[in-house]
C-alpha cells in the first residue's frame, strides 16, 4: 500500500468523523426544542382563565410528587413550593388543579379532596 492511498484514506476518515459529529451536534439540538412560546395551544394553556385538573386514585406519594392512577393510565404531578398535601394516603381519590409554564410543563398547584374519601 502506498503513503499516497494511507493519507487519503485517513483524510475520508477524517471527513466522515467530522460529518458523523456534526450529524450529532444538530440531532441533539433538534431535539431538546421545547414548543415555541408563540405556540397557540401554550398561549392557551397560560391563560389564568384556562384551568387544567389531573383526577384519580393517590398511587404514590414521593416528596413534591403524587402519583395519580385511573384506570390503566398513570401520571406523576410534581407540586408547586408550598402546596400542602400530608393528608393525603395511598387510595385517596384527589383532583389536582395544574398550571403550566412556558415550556409545556405542569406543576400541581392545588389538590382537591372530595367529601366520600372522608370517612
Amino acid at each position: 500500500m502506498s503513503v499516497k492511498n494511507i493519507v487519503l484514506y485517513i483524510v475520508a476518515g477524517l471527513i466522515i468523523f467530522a460529518v458523523g459529529g456534526g450529524a450529532g451536534v444538530l440531532y441533539q439540538q433538534q431535539k431538546g426544542n421545547s414548543l415555541p412560546e408563540e405556540d397557540p395551544l401554550i398561549k392557551t394553556l397560560n391563560s389564568k382563565v384556562i384551568s387544567l385538573t389531573a383526577s384519580g386514585d393517590v398511587e404514590k406519594i414521593e416528596e413534591k410528587n403524587i402519583t395519580l392512577k385511573l384506570g390503566d393510565d398513570t401520571l406523576s404531578v410534581k407540586m408547586r413550593d408550598g402546596v400542602k398535601f400530608e393528608d393525603l394516603k395511598k387510595g385517596d381519590f384527589v383532583t389536582i388543579f395544574l398550571a403550566s409554564d412556558s415550556k409545556g410543563t405542569f406543576e400541581g398547584y392545588q389538590v382537591i379532596v372530595p367529601s366520600f374519601n372522608k370517612k
